[in-house]
């Protein structure tokens, strides 16, 4: 059985009635916009499943409004005599545009129609992501907000109870819901519907909405555990990569930029983790506020319906282990940091050895040179005379004393390099002592 807000039209009539007014709409009206209407009599007879039929009636900012501020026509026939829930779906891409200005009416009509409280008013303008249970004169009011400055899901919803005005005072419940694209009226939509309502609420409770914020809750976690476990995969083989690598072959610009992508990514799971625990807590305590406030003198506590209750209570335990997981990737980040810190250090010491090894060659070129240079400005003073009108054989002058410089020469590099070579061999000595005695 669909859930219609008006029984003769069908679902094909008011989708193709939807997109019709849409096209008519000009581009700055559309905001999509959904409105949906039902009960609890109506989901039981439907056999605990929700089919989700937007109001073709709410089609713009305006009927959005009215959709808001009209009154409840309670109808037996239609089975919306009692815990009516409404829930208006605002199509709301918060990273597109930060400012929700444009909103305002939306939000300040929804404030004037008892369906949220300043909290969340202030919630939605600040953009800080939270949850809140909060409870006055009989009211109900959950209010959640994500965090729009990830790369994940946008949305923030304030979920409120009262009861409704007559002798029997039944509950009802509204919501109003803005969605990012991830999680749109289509996309809330289908999970609704995939989501089974609970068929043996007890009789001392009257039922309730919560089953929207426990799917949305069971969605948010799954999408954290999936970006967990490719955090997770990731690692791996970046682990495996630098174990089938050497120290130098490991490219230290794409290695360094890859490990930022990776810690970026790991802060961004920490804050949607930590803001999806505190959502599981909070809907947690909800369900124990709407318990107290329907406690009755009895010998039985109310219970609320044990299968959603044991749904949170499972994306606790997914939540800290998920939290686990996420405690220890920071160890991995910092291994990984050592191995970039490892490579780079290879680097600056292969340019050391380098530089060393220039410089051994330099220092050897003169030490060969040095002696023979000195010998020859210290013959060159004008204390010696060696010049000679005498020719050789061959025609050119040379002076007899030319063997005296090399029998000088050599024998004094040949000191020189010597005494060099020791004293080489006496510091790298001594300073493998010294390493022994700082290692022992």
């Amino acid at each position: 059985m669909k859930l219609l807000l008006s029984p003769d039209d069908s679902s094909a009539r008011i989708a193709t009635t939807e997109e019709h007014a849409l096209s008519n709409m000009p581009p700055a009206q559309l905001k999509h916009f959904h409105g949906f209407i039902t009960s609890a009599t109506q989901i039981e007879r439907a056999a605990g499943k929700m089919s989700v039929v937007w109001d073709s009636s709410v089609t713009c900012e305006n009927e959005a409004v009215d959709f808001i501020r009209k009154p409840l026509l309670r109808d037996v026939h239609q089975n919306l005599s009692k815990h009516v829930f409404r829930l208006l779906v605002v199509d709301y891409d918060r990273r597109e545009q930060p400012e929700p200005d444009s909103y305002s009416r939306i939000v300040n009509a929804a404030q004037d129609a008892l369906w949220m409280d300043k909290h969340f008013l202030d919630l939605f303008e600040q953009g800080t992501s939270g949850s809140e249970v909060m409870e006055d004169n009989g009211r109900l009011q959950f209010i959640v907000q994500s965090p729009s400055d990830d790369e994940d899901a946008y949305f923030s919803f304030a979920l409120s109870s009262s009861h409704a005005p007559g002798y029997n005072r039944e509950r009802d419940w509204t919501c109003l819901f803005f969605g990012g694209p991830q999680l749109n009226s289509k996309k809330l939509k289908d999970l609704l519907e995939d989501m089974k309502y609970p068929d043996h609420h007890p009789d001392l409770l009257p039922p309730d909405f919560m089953i929207l914020p426990t799917t949305i809750l069971l969605w948010q976690v799954g999408r954290i555990a999936r970006a967990v476990t490719e955090l997770n995969r990731e690692f791996m083989e970046l682990d495996e990569k630098n174990t089938n690598e050497k120290s130098e072959d490991v490219h230290l610009r794409s290695f360094g930029q890859e490990l930022s992508r990776l810690r970026k990514l790991h802060y961004r799971a920490q804050l949607r983790y930590a803001f999806a625990l505190d959502f599981a807590l909070k809907l947690a305590r909800c369900f124990e506020s709407i318990q107290k406030s329907h406690c009755v003198v009895s010998e039985t506590q109310p219970k609320h319906p044990h299968v959603l209750s044991r749904i949170v209570q499972s994306q606790e335990d997914v939540l800290r282990n998920i939290g686990r997981n996420l405690d220890n990737l920071p160890l991995r980040i910092e291994a990984h940091q050592s191995i970039m810190i490892s490579a780079h250090s290879y680097y600056v010491t292969d340019a050391a050895r380098r530089d060393g090894t220039a410089m051994l060659t330099i220092a050897i070129v003169t030490l060969v040179f040095l002696p023979g240079t000195f010998v020859a400005a210290v013959f060159s003073m004008s204390m010696f005379d060696w010049q000679t009108n005498k020719q050789d054989s061959s025609g050119r002058p040379v002076s007899n004393w030319i063997w005296l410089y090399f029998a000088i020469d050599i024998p004094l590099t040949l000191l020189v390099f010597s005494v060099w070579l020791w004293w080489k061999k006496r510091r790298d000595l001594q300073y493998s002592e010294k390493l022994k005695r700082h290692l022992a």
